[in-house]
């Protein structure tokens, strides 16, 4: 449905001038023109949109700027053979960051976005929850059909492991497994495996570092390790 302007009009005084009849006609076309621009324009689509609008999008209604991410590790010298002989001090903790950084594309800042703002999955945050919002990160899909690639466990200290797997998945069946293959067909203690071959993601890495610089948020009071496998 079209949304159309209330339109301008001259006084009675001056609709006989055919000059101004014909400016206000200019301006209420000027107008329409102007509202039908942003109807069609949907702002709040981000997934449809690039450049600097999309920053502008991103920034002014979903409250996002685009991240920016580190070239390279950080690293921590001061350990036993982290450093060579007279280089620093004994008993000083040097942290060395990277000095390059660069953008995210428009194709990881939609993604970004869309991790924060996503309303399609329930309203409880679960461990299924958080493994759909990884694999739709990775894939970049709204429906997820499967999440067996990605694992979360729980350790000391209110540790949450996460692990992605993105070349494959090795499936460890022992011997030792009473009933789990017939008899003189496995020697004792041999240990069989099978490996499932997955697909590969591409952006692993980045979702990587995107959580440990704070660009995808989750919940703060665990900490968050994320292993590629």
């Amino acid at each position: 449905m079209r949304t159309e302007v209330i339109p301008s009009y001259p006084y009675d005084i001056y609709k006989d001038d055919d000059n101004i009849v014909t400016f206000f006609k200019g301006y209420n076309q000027h107008s329409q023109n102007y509202v039908d621009f942003f109807a069609n324009l949907f702002l709040p689509v981000y997934d449809s949109k690039s450049g600097y609008l999309l920053d502008w999008i991103g920034r002014n209604i979903y409250g996002i700027r685009r991240p920016v991410f580190p070239i390279g590790l950080q690293i921590q010298r001061g350990d036993i053979n982290s450093y060579a002989f007279d280089e620093m001090e004994l008993n000083k903790l040097l942290t060395l960051y990277p000095s390059n950084y660069v953008m995210a594309t428009d194709d990881v800042y939609i993604r970004v976005i869309k991790w924060h703002h996503w309303k399609g999955d329930n309203g409880v945050f679960n461990i299924q929850t958080l493994k759909q919002r990884v694999v739709r990160f990775l894939t970049g899909q709204d429906v997820i059909q499967q999440t067996y690639q990605i694992s979360v466990s729980f350790g000391l200290n209110n540790q949450v492991n996460l692990i992605i797997y993105n070349t494959g998945r090795r499936n460890k069946n022992p011997s030792a497994v009473i009933n789990n293959s017939p008899l003189s067909q496995v020697a004792i203690n041999e240990q069989a495996s099978e490996m499932l071959s997955l697909s590969n993601l591409d952006l692993a890495q980045i979702f990587k570092i995107a959580v440990e610089t704070g660009a995808l948020e989750l919940p703060f009071q665990f900490d968050w390790v994320i292993t590629i496998v």
